[in-house]
């Protein structure tokens, strides 16, 4: 008998991941929001989102920042999606992954 009745519903395995995100637009309207992933799959994250600033059914375009290893070029991942459930308990907000891009900016052009 399995411990857990709930059945698990994921398709994709999560990655425990903590990046910064920077939310850019939410439903359309241009804002400027600092966040932080708590997982991320191929399908989408969970941010944590304690001012409940994503609400469930709004699009959100945002961008995941990548570690990394020198002060040479800064990289992120642009993002659209669609919050589709809120997680009380962790206080966060569950991100459809629907389209991406990886970019990568120079320090100098980040600075300027």
């Amino acid at each position: 008998m399995l411990d857990n009745p709930v059945s698990e519903k994921r398709r994709s395995r999560r990655y425990e991941l903590r990046l910064p995100v920077e939310i850019i637009q939410i439903g359309g309207q241009p804002v400027s929001v600092s966040l932080q992933t708590l997982n991320i799959s191929s399908r989408g994250t969970l941010i944590a989102d304690p001012e409940e600033k994503l609400r469930r059914g709004q699009s959100v375009e945002y961008r995941i920042y990548l570690p990394t290893a020198s002060e040479g070029a800064k990289v992120y991942v642009h993002c659209l999606g669609a919050v589709v459930r809120r997680d009380a308990t962790r206080k966060a907000a569950a991100v459809t992954l629907q389209r991406y891009e990886f970019v990568r900016a120079s320090a100098q052009a980040a600075a300027g």
